[in-house]
């Protein structure tokens, strides 16, 4: 399944709703509703099966504001990144056009490292080593603050 940056994947596009969602991939394998202090909300879609949890956020009306990806099944710009190593994701990322990726977050306690491409709304979660995941994000205005939802 290739992971298509601002996009989403397969038939799935960023601001799509549960419903919506739900008729392409079925019935998700859980969901799980958080509640935020500010008083906004999101739910999480698990699909197991297909290594996926995707989010949507009262922020924007629940619609489909951000996919994980957990399985090496899952390509971006075509290569396998998940499972491999962080040299690795780090050597070829910017061969593949990621060419903004940076270290955002170190949790040495954790052993994990969290990496980002802010151009491509990617974020790179890396455990002990290894790539655990990666994350998608739709396109913000130039003011970081409308989401340009994909047509």
């Amino acid at each position: 399944m290739e992971i298509k940056p601002h996009v989403g994947f397969k038939n799935i596009k960023f601001g799509q709703s549960t419903a919506q969602v739900i008729e392409v991939l079925g019935e998700p394998s859980s969901e799980d509703t958080s509640n935020f202090e500010d008083g906004s909300s999101d739910i999480a879609m698990v699909y197991n099966e297909l290594g996926l949890t995707l989010v949507f956020s009262s922020e924007d009306e629940f619609r489909l504001s951000s996919v994980t990806f957990y399985t090496s099944d899952a390509t971006l710009a075509g290569e396998h990144y998940i499972g491999k190593s962080e040299e690795y994701l780090l050597k070829t990322a910017k061969e593949k056009g990621i060419d903004d990726i940076f270290l955002d977050d170190d949790f040495e306690e954790l052993e994990a490292k969290d990496y980002a491409s802010e151009k491509l709304g990617l974020a790179f979660w890396v455990q002990q080593g290894i790539l655990d995941s990666i994350t998608i994000f739709p396109e913000y205005d130039a003011q970081g603050e409308e989401i340009i939802w994909p047509k």
